[in-house]
Protein backbone atom coordinates (compact mmCIF):
# COMPACT_ATOMS: atom_id res chain seq x y z
CA UNK A 1 0.00 0.00 0.00
CA UNK A 2 1.08 3.28 -1.00
CA UNK A 3 0.56 6.20 1.14
CA UNK A 4 0.68 10.03 -0.18
CA UNK A 5 0.95 9.00 -3.63
CA UNK A 6 -1.22 9.87 -7.03
CA UNK A 7 -1.04 8.17 -10.28
CA UNK A 8 -3.03 8.33 -13.56
CA UNK A 9 -4.89 5.66 -15.45
CA UNK A 10 -4.68 6.61 -19.02
CA UNK A 11 -7.06 4.53 -21.52
CA UNK A 12 -7.00 5.30 -25.07
CA UNK A 13 -9.32 3.88 -27.38
CA UNK A 14 -10.84 4.32 -31.52
CA UNK A 15 -12.96 6.71 -30.49
CA UNK A 16 -12.35 8.56 -27.26
CA UNK A 17 -9.45 8.83 -24.73
CA UNK A 18 -10.18 8.90 -20.97
CA UNK A 19 -7.90 9.92 -17.58
CA UNK A 20 -8.01 9.73 -14.26
CA UNK A 21 -5.93 10.71 -11.91
CA UNK A 22 -6.54 9.02 -8.49
CA UNK A 23 -4.50 9.59 -5.14
CA UNK A 24 -3.48 7.76 -2.19
CA UNK A 25 -3.46 8.92 1.71
CA UNK A 26 -3.41 6.87 4.54
CA UNK A 27 -4.96 4.04 2.61
CA UNK A 28 -7.68 5.40 0.88
CA UNK A 29 -8.29 6.78 -2.37
CA UNK A 30 -10.08 9.16 -3.90
CA UNK A 31 -10.49 10.03 -7.82
CA UNK A 32 -8.66 14.01 -8.05
CA UNK A 33 -9.82 14.67 -11.82
CA UNK A 34 -11.08 13.19 -14.48
CA UNK A 35 -11.07 14.01 -18.43
CA UNK A 36 -12.27 12.91 -21.49
CA UNK A 37 -12.00 13.75 -25.26
CA UNK A 38 -13.52 11.88 -28.44
CA UNK A 39 -11.56 10.81 -31.10
CA UNK A 40 -12.13 11.65 -35.11
CA UNK A 41 -12.48 8.81 -37.18
CA UNK A 42 -9.11 7.40 -38.55
CA UNK A 43 -6.75 9.02 -35.67
CA UNK A 44 -6.89 5.48 -33.75
CA UNK A 45 -7.78 2.03 -35.10
CA UNK A 46 -7.74 -1.07 -33.80
CA UNK A 47 -5.96 0.00 -31.12
CA UNK A 48 -3.34 0.92 -33.71
CA UNK A 49 -1.75 4.70 -34.41
CA UNK A 50 -3.34 5.90 -37.56
CA UNK A 51 -2.22 9.75 -36.93
CA UNK A 52 0.41 10.69 -34.90
CA UNK A 53 -0.62 14.55 -34.60
CA UNK A 54 -3.86 14.31 -34.42
CA UNK A 55 -3.07 11.37 -31.67
CA UNK A 56 -0.93 14.22 -29.84
CA UNK A 57 -3.51 16.66 -29.58
CA UNK A 58 -5.87 14.91 -28.04
CA UNK A 59 -3.49 13.25 -25.25
CA UNK A 60 -2.19 16.80 -24.57
CA UNK A 61 -6.17 18.44 -24.46
CA UNK A 62 -7.39 15.65 -22.55
CA UNK A 63 -4.75 16.52 -19.53
CA UNK A 64 -4.94 19.59 -19.51
CA UNK A 65 -8.95 19.81 -19.74
CA UNK A 66 -9.46 16.96 -16.97
CA UNK A 67 -11.68 18.24 -14.35
CA UNK A 68 -11.51 19.38 -11.28
CA UNK A 69 -8.34 20.71 -12.31
CA UNK A 70 -6.06 20.16 -15.40
CA UNK A 71 -3.77 16.02 -14.34
CA UNK A 72 0.63 16.96 -14.57
CA UNK A 73 2.87 13.94 -12.80
CA UNK A 74 2.18 11.01 -11.41
CA UNK A 75 3.12 7.66 -12.16
CA UNK A 76 1.12 7.03 -15.64
CA UNK A 77 -0.47 3.34 -16.23
CA UNK A 78 -1.71 2.98 -19.66
CA UNK A 79 -4.31 0.30 -21.17
CA UNK A 80 -3.08 -1.27 -23.99
CA UNK A 81 -6.29 -1.31 -26.45
CA UNK A 82 -7.79 -4.52 -25.86
CA UNK A 83 -7.96 -5.73 -29.71
CA UNK A 84 -3.90 -6.25 -29.72
CA UNK A 85 -4.18 -7.80 -26.23
CA UNK A 86 -4.68 -11.59 -25.61
CA UNK A 87 -5.32 -13.37 -22.89
CA UNK A 88 -5.00 -17.10 -22.76
CA UNK A 89 -6.14 -19.09 -19.71
CA UNK A 90 -5.16 -22.66 -19.63
CA UNK A 91 -3.92 -25.74 -17.76
CA UNK A 92 -0.20 -27.42 -17.37
CA UNK A 93 0.37 -30.85 -16.57
CA UNK A 94 2.69 -31.38 -13.31
CA UNK A 95 6.23 -30.45 -14.23
CA UNK A 96 9.79 -29.62 -13.39
CA UNK A 97 9.71 -25.80 -12.53
CA UNK A 98 12.84 -25.38 -14.67
CA UNK A 99 10.75 -26.27 -17.55
CA UNK A 100 8.00 -23.54 -16.98
CA UNK A 101 8.58 -20.72 -18.95
CA UNK A 102 9.74 -23.05 -22.08
CA UNK A 103 6.08 -24.71 -21.83
CA UNK A 104 4.33 -21.43 -21.19
CA UNK A 105 5.65 -20.21 -24.30
CA UNK A 106 5.09 -23.18 -26.90
CA UNK A 107 1.10 -23.04 -25.00
CA UNK A 108 0.71 -18.99 -26.17
CA UNK A 109 2.65 -20.04 -29.71
CA UNK A 110 1.02 -22.77 -30.37
CA UNK A 111 -2.70 -20.71 -29.50
CA UNK A 112 -2.62 -17.33 -30.04
CA UNK A 113 -1.54 -15.47 -33.99
CA UNK A 114 1.91 -14.17 -32.89
CA UNK A 115 4.92 -15.14 -33.64
CA UNK A 116 7.78 -16.08 -31.60
CA UNK A 117 10.25 -13.65 -32.50
CA UNK A 118 7.17 -11.07 -31.94
CA UNK A 119 5.47 -11.91 -28.67
CA UNK A 120 5.66 -10.09 -25.31
CA UNK A 121 4.24 -11.89 -22.42
CA UNK A 122 3.42 -12.35 -18.67
CA UNK A 123 1.68 -14.04 -16.81
CA UNK A 124 0.45 -15.47 -13.64
CA UNK A 125 -0.19 -19.08 -11.75
CA UNK A 126 -3.65 -19.19 -10.28
CA UNK A 127 -3.83 -22.63 -8.92
CA UNK A 128 -1.31 -25.07 -8.52
CA UNK A 129 -2.62 -28.44 -7.36
CA UNK A 130 -1.47 -32.33 -7.25
CA UNK A 131 -3.20 -32.16 -10.77
CA UNK A 132 -2.04 -29.61 -12.52
CA UNK A 133 -1.04 -25.91 -12.91
CA UNK A 134 -3.55 -23.51 -13.97
CA UNK A 135 -1.76 -20.47 -15.95
CA UNK A 136 -3.13 -17.00 -16.90
CA UNK A 137 -1.40 -15.41 -19.53
CA UNK A 138 -1.11 -12.04 -20.79
CA UNK A 139 0.45 -11.53 -24.62
CA UNK A 140 0.52 -8.80 -27.25
CA UNK A 141 2.75 -8.10 -30.54
CA UNK A 142 6.35 -6.76 -30.14
CA UNK A 143 6.04 -4.18 -32.57
CA UNK A 144 2.20 -3.17 -30.91
CA UNK A 145 3.64 -2.09 -27.49
CA UNK A 146 6.52 -0.73 -29.44
CA UNK A 147 4.62 1.99 -31.27
CA UNK A 148 2.98 2.65 -28.27
CA UNK A 149 5.96 3.20 -26.13
CA UNK A 150 7.35 5.55 -29.07
CA UNK A 151 4.80 7.84 -29.09
CA UNK A 152 4.57 8.31 -25.18
CA UNK A 153 8.33 9.26 -25.68
CA UNK A 154 7.79 11.46 -28.24
CA UNK A 155 5.83 13.38 -26.53
CA UNK A 156 7.63 13.41 -23.28
CA UNK A 157 4.67 11.09 -20.93
CA UNK A 158 6.22 8.77 -18.55
CA UNK A 159 4.35 5.51 -19.10
CA UNK A 160 5.48 2.65 -17.70
CA UNK A 161 3.92 0.31 -17.16
CA UNK A 162 1.19 -1.50 -19.82
CA UNK A 163 -2.39 -2.66 -18.32
CA UNK A 164 -4.98 -5.43 -19.37
CA UNK A 165 -8.09 -3.79 -19.88
CA UNK A 166 -10.14 -5.93 -19.05
CA UNK A 167 -8.01 -6.73 -15.60
CA UNK A 168 -8.48 -2.68 -15.08
CA UNK A 169 -12.20 -2.51 -15.41
CA UNK A 170 -12.74 -5.08 -12.36
CA UNK A 171 -10.18 -3.68 -10.52
CA UNK A 172 -12.76 -0.65 -9.92
CA UNK A 173 -15.71 -2.88 -10.35
CA UNK A 174 -15.30 -5.46 -7.93
CA UNK A 175 -14.46 -4.26 -4.11
CA UNK A 176 -13.50 -8.46 -3.97
CA UNK A 177 -13.47 -10.94 -5.86
CA UNK A 178 -16.73 -12.57 -6.62
CA UNK A 179 -17.63 -15.43 -5.03
CA UNK A 180 -19.63 -16.62 -8.25
CA UNK A 181 -18.50 -15.80 -11.46
CA UNK A 182 -19.85 -12.74 -12.91
CA UNK A 183 -20.14 -12.34 -16.61
CA UNK A 184 -18.62 -8.75 -17.47
CA UNK A 185 -20.10 -6.60 -20.97
CA UNK A 186 -17.74 -4.18 -21.64
CA UNK A 187 -19.67 -2.20 -24.85
CA UNK A 188 -17.78 0.28 -26.62
CA UNK A 189 -17.94 2.28 -29.89
CA UNK A 190 -16.42 -0.32 -32.06
CA UNK A 191 -16.31 -3.67 -29.81
CA UNK A 192 -17.99 -5.76 -27.14
CA UNK A 193 -15.56 -7.30 -24.66
CA UNK A 194 -17.13 -10.61 -22.75
CA UNK A 195 -15.28 -11.80 -19.74
CA UNK A 196 -15.55 -13.75 -17.05
CA UNK A 197 -14.49 -13.36 -13.16
CA UNK A 198 -14.93 -16.04 -10.06
CA UNK A 199 -13.25 -16.10 -6.84
CA UNK A 200 -9.77 -16.39 -8.83
CA UNK A 201 -10.17 -13.36 -10.88
CA UNK A 202 -10.15 -13.43 -14.60
CA UNK A 203 -11.02 -16.99 -16.36
CA UNK A 204 -12.61 -16.03 -19.58
CA UNK A 205 -12.45 -13.54 -22.11
CA UNK A 206 -13.71 -12.95 -25.58
CA UNK A 207 -13.61 -9.54 -27.77
CA UNK A 208 -16.74 -9.50 -30.36
CA UNK A 209 -16.74 -6.82 -33.17
CA UNK A 210 -20.40 -5.43 -32.79
CA UNK A 211 -20.94 -2.23 -30.54
CA UNK A 212 -22.11 1.19 -30.50
CA UNK A 213 -20.59 2.24 -34.24
CA UNK A 214 -22.24 -0.39 -35.91
CA UNK A 215 -26.16 0.30 -33.83
CA UNK A 216 -25.60 4.23 -35.25
CA UNK A 217 -24.58 3.21 -38.50
CA UNK A 218 -27.76 0.54 -38.45
CA UNK A 219 -29.80 3.27 -37.78
CA UNK A 220 -28.81 5.87 -40.16
CA UNK A 221 -29.60 2.45 -43.29
CA UNK A 222 -32.30 1.88 -41.74
CA UNK A 223 -33.79 5.13 -41.53
CA UNK A 224 -31.83 6.68 -44.67
CA UNK A 225 -30.06 9.98 -42.40
CA UNK A 226 -26.34 10.42 -41.59
CA UNK A 227 -24.79 8.72 -38.99
CA UNK A 228 -24.79 11.84 -36.96
CA UNK A 229 -28.28 12.10 -36.62
CA UNK A 230 -28.78 8.74 -36.18
CA UNK A 231 -26.12 8.97 -33.30
CA UNK A 232 -28.71 11.41 -31.44
CA UNK A 233 -31.21 9.66 -31.77
CA UNK A 234 -29.80 5.95 -30.33
CA UNK A 235 -28.82 7.94 -27.03
CA UNK A 236 -31.81 10.34 -27.41
CA UNK A 237 -34.49 7.38 -27.20
CA UNK A 238 -33.03 4.45 -27.49
CA UNK A 239 -34.61 1.44 -27.58
CA UNK A 240 -37.75 3.46 -25.88
CA UNK A 241 -37.98 5.21 -29.06
CA UNK A 242 -41.56 5.95 -30.80
CA UNK A 243 -39.71 5.24 -34.23
CA UNK A 244 -40.08 1.31 -34.49
CA UNK A 245 -38.04 1.46 -37.23
CA UNK A 246 -35.49 2.41 -34.79
CA UNK A 247 -36.41 0.02 -32.43
CA UNK A 248 -35.88 -3.20 -34.41
CA UNK A 249 -33.12 -2.23 -35.08
CA UNK A 250 -31.12 -1.81 -32.42
CA UNK A 251 -32.81 -4.80 -30.98
CA UNK A 252 -31.06 -6.82 -34.46
CA UNK A 253 -27.78 -5.08 -33.39
CA UNK A 254 -28.19 -6.38 -29.82
CA UNK A 255 -29.50 -9.71 -30.87
CA UNK A 256 -25.77 -10.11 -31.81
CA UNK A 257 -23.89 -9.50 -29.48
CA UNK A 258 -26.49 -11.60 -27.30
CA UNK A 259 -26.25 -14.51 -29.28
CA UNK A 260 -22.57 -14.15 -28.59
CA UNK A 261 -23.25 -13.26 -24.77
CA UNK A 262 -25.17 -16.79 -24.86
CA UNK A 263 -22.95 -18.78 -26.66
CA UNK A 264 -20.22 -18.14 -24.21
CA UNK A 265 -22.31 -18.36 -21.38
CA UNK A 266 -23.00 -22.26 -22.35
CA UNK A 267 -19.29 -22.79 -22.98
CA UNK A 268 -18.20 -21.64 -19.71
CA UNK A 269 -20.51 -23.25 -17.93
CA UNK A 270 -20.30 -26.70 -19.63
CA UNK A 271 -16.60 -26.82 -19.41
CA UNK A 272 -16.22 -25.58 -15.90
CA UNK A 273 -19.50 -26.89 -14.13
CA UNK A 274 -19.61 -23.40 -12.64
CA UNK A 275 -23.24 -21.43 -13.47
CA UNK A 276 -22.77 -17.56 -14.16
CA UNK A 277 -24.37 -15.88 -11.33
CA UNK A 278 -25.18 -12.43 -12.99
CA UNK A 279 -24.28 -9.91 -15.20
CA UNK A 280 -22.45 -6.66 -15.18
CA UNK A 281 -22.35 -4.14 -18.32
CA UNK A 282 -19.75 -1.49 -18.86
CA UNK A 283 -18.90 0.79 -21.65
CA UNK A 284 -19.88 3.48 -22.73
CA UNK A 285 -23.04 1.81 -25.26
CA UNK A 286 -24.20 0.14 -22.01
CA UNK A 287 -25.90 3.74 -20.84
CA UNK A 288 -27.97 3.20 -24.48
CA UNK A 289 -31.69 3.75 -22.94
CA UNK A 290 -33.85 0.23 -22.53
CA UNK A 291 -30.19 -1.89 -22.93
CA UNK A 292 -30.64 -3.33 -19.40
CA UNK A 293 -34.07 -4.83 -19.34
CA UNK A 294 -33.46 -5.89 -22.90
CA UNK A 295 -30.09 -8.01 -21.77
CA UNK A 296 -32.40 -9.36 -18.69
CA UNK A 297 -35.02 -10.85 -20.43
CA UNK A 298 -32.53 -12.33 -23.29
CA UNK A 299 -30.64 -13.52 -20.90
CA UNK A 300 -32.46 -14.78 -17.70
CA UNK A 301 -29.67 -13.25 -15.21
CA UNK A 302 -29.95 -10.26 -12.69
CA UNK A 303 -28.34 -7.70 -14.66
CA UNK A 304 -26.87 -4.29 -13.61
CA UNK A 305 -25.11 -1.32 -14.63
CA UNK A 306 -20.79 -1.16 -13.61
CA UNK A 307 -20.72 1.31 -10.85
CA UNK A 308 -16.99 2.47 -9.95
CA UNK A 309 -16.38 1.36 -6.16
CA UNK A 310 -13.80 3.63 -5.86
CA UNK A 311 -15.54 6.72 -7.19
CA UNK A 312 -19.34 5.08 -6.69
CA UNK A 313 -22.25 6.76 -8.27
CA UNK A 314 -19.85 10.10 -8.86
CA UNK A 315 -17.72 8.82 -11.75
CA UNK A 316 -19.09 8.37 -15.42
CA UNK A 317 -19.31 4.05 -16.28
CA UNK A 318 -16.58 5.31 -19.15
CA UNK A 319 -13.78 6.44 -16.36
CA UNK A 320 -14.19 2.57 -14.71
CA UNK A 321 -11.06 1.38 -16.68
CA UNK A 322 -8.65 4.50 -16.14
CA UNK A 323 -9.95 4.62 -12.59
CA UNK A 324 -9.00 0.74 -12.50
CA UNK A 325 -5.71 1.28 -14.40
CA UNK A 326 -4.34 4.11 -11.78
CA UNK A 327 -5.37 1.81 -9.21
CA UNK A 328 -2.78 -0.57 -10.65
CA UNK A 329 0.17 1.72 -9.39
CA UNK A 330 -0.72 2.88 -6.02
CA UNK A 331 -1.44 -1.01 -4.83
CA UNK A 332 1.88 -3.15 -5.64
CA UNK A 333 -0.42 -6.23 -4.74
CA UNK A 334 -1.68 -6.05 -7.83
CA UNK A 335 1.81 -6.69 -9.49
CA UNK A 336 1.47 -10.13 -8.39
CA UNK A 337 -2.38 -10.64 -8.77
CA UNK A 338 -2.52 -9.38 -12.35
CA UNK A 339 0.20 -9.89 -15.38
CA UNK A 340 0.66 -6.87 -17.48
CA UNK A 341 2.24 -6.51 -21.02
CA UNK A 342 5.74 -6.30 -20.67
CA UNK A 343 7.80 -3.32 -22.25
CA UNK A 344 10.83 -4.49 -24.08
Amino acid sequence: MCFGKKAIGLDIADRSIEVALVKSSWGKYRVASLGRVVLEEGIVEGGRIKNQDKLIEAVTRVFKEAKSKAITGGEIVFGLPERQVYTHYFNLPIHNRKDREKLILEELINNLPISEKNITYSYRIKKESKDGVEVLAVAAAKEVVSEWTQFFKKIKLSVNTFDVEVLAIARDLFDQTPAQPVLVVDIGSRTSLLAIFDADGLCYEQVVARAGDAITTAIATATEIDNNKAEVEKIKSGLKSRNKDIVSTIQKELDVISAEIKDTVAYFEKNTGKKISSAVFVGGTSQLIGLIEYFSDQLKLPVSIGVSQLNKQKSPLEYIEAIGLALRALDSSWRTKDPEIKIN
